[in-house]
This record gives C-alpha cells, structure tokens and sequence, in this order.
C-alpha cells in the first residue's frame, strides 16, 4: 500500500561495495564554496582540494590556469575580500585548520591564520576589515592549554578575524 514500509527492499550490491579499494584510498574534504569570480567577471579563483592549491584562472582565454598556488592542507572555501581590488583572496583549509590569505596579483600567500578545526566558510562585512570564519569543529585550543573540566567537546563556532591585522579577535 501507499505509504507503508516494503519489506522486500534490497539494496543494490553496488551501493554496498566499497567506494575505493586496495593500499592507498584518496579521502578529500568536501568543497563548500570552492570558486569565486572578480566582480569585472575576468579572474575567477577555485579550490582546488586534492592539489592543496588556489588555482587562479583567466575567463578570457578559456579559462587558462595563469597561477596555482599552495595554501594548505583540503582547501575547501575561497571568499574576495572587499576591498582589496579583487586582488585579496582568503582560503579556508579544512585539514590544516587555517585561514590562507593569498595575494592573487603577486600570486603569494600572505598570511596563515589558524582558526579552530575544521573552517567551512568565509564571509566578510560589507566594508572587508572583519571576516568570519565558520568552523565546524572544536574551537582552537593551545598545546599549552590546561585540560578542561568536561569531557564534550563544543562542535561548531563562528571565529571573528581583524582582516587588516590578522588577528583573531574572537572565537
């Protein structure tokens, strides 16, 4: 009948065999927001996961790689920063656990950031003196750090980042 659970449900063989088999398996983070365009359409910037790299492509020549820079460990967003010409590009690195802020003209990593586990997601105020990184992760926590009392771990913080200085100014 409509509605009601079958009983003579199987799954394929397909969708229950491994994905990947033998000594060495590739694992990649999932992307979250791995491209982004200059505002003039011309320079469009990707995350390229399984290279570690931000992949600077020209939209005029069928988009030909003009640059291919290392930022980090699963790269998996990238965010203009505004006010910078388009020139300013952040990179959030899953694995690493850091912020990349990479100067596409001179195609150079600027700064590292480190931000918590796991960063997701860029964005930046209207004006791009603050960005806010999502992380999904446990927030940053020193080596030097005394052991807390609880056993839970918080999954999931909103780190706030001076985007002139760098410095994380909330987490």
């Amino acid at each position: 009948e409509e509605g009601q659970a079958r009983d003579d449900f199987e799954f394929p063989a397909s969708l229950l065999a491994p994905l990947a088999t033998g000594e060495f398996i590739n694992f990649e983070s999932p992307a979250v927001q791995p491209i982004e365009v200059s505002a003039d359409g011309r320079w469009l910037y990707v995350a390229n996961t399984a290279n570690n790299s931000l992949v600077v492509l020209d939209t005029t020549g069928g988009l030909a790689v003009k640059k291919d820079i290392f930022v980090g460990l699963d790269p998996v967003s990238v965010k203009i920063q505004p006010g910078t010409n388009d020139e300013i590009v952040w990179v959030a690195n899953f694995i690493s656990d850091t912020v990349s802020v990479v100067d596409v003209a001179l195609g150079k990593v600027l700064d590292v950031i480190q931000v918590g586990d796991e960063p997701v997601s860029i964005l930046f105020n209207p004006l791009g003196t603050y960005a806010f990184v999502v992380i999904q992760g446990s927030e940053f926590v020193p080596d030097d750090a005394p052991p807390t009392a609880s056993p839970f771990v918080n999954l999931g913080h909103l780190v706030t980042i001076n985007a002139v200085t760098h410095e994380v100014i909330s987490n």
